[in-house]
C-alpha cells in the first residue's frame, strides 16, 4: 500500500513537472497587455456625458465585436461627448494604452482625449473616421500622482460637426510583466545563428519618429504613428519574423535636459517590445533620427556630424538602451544609425567604434548593425567587434525605375541589373553576415512597372546569398503596404499584390 502510495504521488509529482516546464505552454499563456477596464456596451452604456445635458447616450444595436455600442446623439457642440472616469483604475506613473473603435455617418476627424482636474486636456490621439465604417482610436495615456489627485478621465470628441456617433469595444490596458523565453541571436561566420541554426532576418520598417519639434506627448498622439498590438500579429500573419522600428531620439531625451531620460519613451518602447514577443517577432532597434536633427539620409544632412556634444548624448543613449535592455533577447538587434552621412569614412567609423565599445561594456548580447555610409569616400568595412551584421539599402535602381522614368522592371532591367548592382557588397560580405534593412518599390509602381517581380527577385537574390532583409514599409508614405499615415492599417486600403506575395512565399 506504502509503494502504491509512493507511485501515485510520483507520477503527480512528474506530471506537474512536465506541465510547469513546458516551453509551448509558456508561449501560449504569454500575453502582452493587463486589461484593467474594458467596455462592449453590452447591457449598459457605462460611460457619461462629459458636460450635463450636453448630449444623450444610450445602448443600441449594432456593435464592432457584440450586438450593441454606445451611441451618442443630440450633441450640442463637436466637443461635445461620452467620458468615463479612470481616476480610481490606474496609478500614477504608469503608461496605458487606451483603444477603441468608433463610427459615424461621414469623415469626421475624432480625438481621444483626457481631461485632468477641471480644466486641463490632453490629445492622445486623433483619428479620421470612415463613413459607416469601424474605425480605430489608440492612444497613450500618462499621468503624475497630482494629476491623478485632481481627477482623470477619457474623453471622446469630434472638431469638425456635432453629428452622432457609435463608440464600442473600448479598454484601458497595461504593458504585461510576464515574462517569456526568446533564444538570443549570435553570428558564426556569414551567418545569424539562432538555436544552432541558421537565421535571418525577414521582416518590415514600421515609422515611429517625427522630424517635428514635438514633446514627447505630442508624439505619442501623433497619428502617423498609429500601429497597434494587431498590426505585430498582422505583421506576423505575412510571414515576417521582425520589425525594424525608426527611432527618434526625442522618444527618450530632451534637447533642454540632455542625459536625462524618459520613462513614458521606454514605456512606449516596452510596448513594442510586449507586443513582439507576444507574435515571437524580433525587433530591429534603428536610431533613424538622432540628436541635432531628424531623419539621417543622403537628402538630409543635419548638424548631428558637425558637433561634438550631439554624438555625445548619442553614444551615450545608445548605452542608456542597452542598460536597460541587456538582457532583452526579443531585441535582436541594434541598427546603430540609420543612412549615415558624415564627411568622411574615418568620421564614421570612430562614431561606429566609440559607440559599440560603450554599448559593449554593457551588453554582450545582442547583434549589433553597422550600415553602410554615404560618405564622399565610402567603402564596404569591417569591424573588429563580435556580433556585427553589415549593413545596405537597396532601392536600385533608384533614378531609371522606382521614380518617374518609364521602364518598366523585366525589360531593360531585371535579375541580372540587381545582382550586378548589388555584387561589390555580396563579394565583400561573402564570409559576413549581411542585412538590407530598407528595400522597397513606391505602390503606384506595383500597378504601372512589374514591381512586384522586382521584389521578388531581390529576395530570390538575398535568399540566395544568406542575407536578411526588412521591406520599407508596413505603413504610411508612399511605399506602405498600406497606404495611410493618418489611420491604422485595418482602416487603409492596401497594396495587395504585395501583401499576397508576402503572405505565399
Amino acid at each position: 500500500m506504502i509503494k502504491l502510495v509512493f507511485l501515485i504521488f510520483f507520477f503527480l509529482l512528474a506530471g506537474c513537472s512536465d506541465s510547469s516546464n513546458n516551453s509551448s505552454s509558456n508561449v501560449d499563456s504569454y500575453v502582452a497587455e493587463d486589461r484593467i477596464l474594458y467596455f462592449d456596451f453590452e447591457t449598459t452604456k457605462d460611460w457619461d456625458v462629459m458636460y450635463q445635458n450636453a448630449c444623450s447616450l444610450s445602448v443600441s444595436s449594432g456593435g464592432k465585436t457584440g450586438s450593441k455600442s454606445l451611441l451618442v446623439e443630440n450633441r450640442l457642440n463637436s466637443y461635445d461627448g461620452p467620458s468615463y472616469n479612470i481616476a480610481n483604475s490606474i496609478k500614477a506613473d504608469t503608461t496605458y494604452v487606451v483603444r477603441g473603435y468608433i463610427k459615424s455617418s461621414s469623415s469626421e476627424n475624432f480625438a481621444l482625449m483626457a481631461k485632468i482636474g477641471s480644466s486641463t486636456y490632453k490629445t492622445l490621439n486623433t483619428i479620421k473616421s470612415s463613413p459607416n465604417n469601424w474605425t480605430k482610436f489608440r492612444g497613450f495615456l500618462r499621468v503624475t500622482q497630482s494629476e491623478l489627485n485632481n481627477g482623470v478621465k477619457i474623453y471622446i470628441n469630434s472638431n469638425t460637426t456635432n453629428g452622432n456617433f457609435s463608440l464600442d469595444s473600448v479598454e484601458i490596458a497595461k504593458v504585461s510583466t510576464k515574462t517569456k523565453s526568446i533564444s538570443s541571436l549570435n553570428t558564426v561566420g556569414k551567418h545569424i545563428v539562432k538555436d544552432t541554426q541558421n537565421f535571418k532576418f525577414e521582416g518590415i520598417n514600421i515609422i515611429a519618429y517625427s522630424d517635428n519639434n514635438e514633446d514627447i506627448d505630442k508624439f505619442f498622439s501623433y497619428s502617423y504613428f498609429n500601429y497597434d498590438k494587431s498590426d505585430f500579429a498582422n505583421i506576423k500573419s505575412l510571414g515576417f519574423n521582425s520589425i525594424r522600428v525608426a527611432l527618434w531620439y526625442k522618444i527618450f531625451e530632451d534637447d533642454l535636459a540632455p542625459y536625462v531620460y524618459k520613462e513614458a519613451g521606454f514605456d512606449w518602447l516596452d510596448y513594442l517590445i510586449a507586443w513582439a514577443k507576444e507574435n515571437d517577432l524580433y525587433l530591429i532597434l534603428d536610431m533613424h533620427a538622432p540628436q541635432c536633427g531628424g531623419f539621417q539620409g543622403p537628402n538630409n544632412i543635419t548638424n548631428f556630424w558637425d558637433d561634438s556634444t550631439c554624438k555625445d548624448r548619442f553614444k551615450e543613449l545608445w548605452k542608456e538602451i542597452a542598460k536597460r535592455y541587456k538582457d532583452e533577447n526579443t531585441i535582436g538587434a541594434y541598427d546603430i544609425i540609420n543612412e549615415p552621412c558624415p564627411s568622411t569614412q574615418a568620421e564614421y567609423l570612430t562614431l561606429l567604434n566609440d559607440t559599440i565599445s560603450g554599448i559593449r561594456a554593457i551588453d554582450s548580447n545582442h547583434l549589433i548593425i553597422a550600415e553602410t555610409s554615404f560618405s564622399s569616400d565610402s567603402e564596404p568595412f569591417t569591424l573588429s567587434h563580435d556580433k556585427i551584421v553589415y549593413d545596405y539599402h537597396f532601392y536600385d535602381p533608384w533614378d531609371s525605375y522606382t521614380d518617374n522614368a518609364t521602364s518598366v522592371y523585366g525589360t531593360t532591367i531585371n535579375q541580372a541589373t540587381l545582382l550586378s548592382n548589388l555584387s561589390e557588397i555580396l563579394t565583400y560580405h561573402a564570409t559576413r553576415p549581411l542585412n538590407v534593412s530598407e528595400f522597397g518599390q513606391k505602390r503606384d509602381t506595383f500597378i504601372t512597372k512589374n514591381a512586384i517581380n522586382w521584389v521578388s527577385d531581390s529576395i530570390d537574390i538575398f535568399d540566395a546569398n544568406s542575407v536578411g532583409f526588412q521591406y520599407f514599409s508596413y505603413k504610411g508614405n508612399e511605399f506602405g503596404l498600406y497606404d495611410s499615415s493618418e489611420n491604422f492599417s485595418e482602416n487603409s486600403t492596401k497594396n495587395s499584390t504585395l501583401i499576397d506575395y508576402f503572405q505565399n512565399r
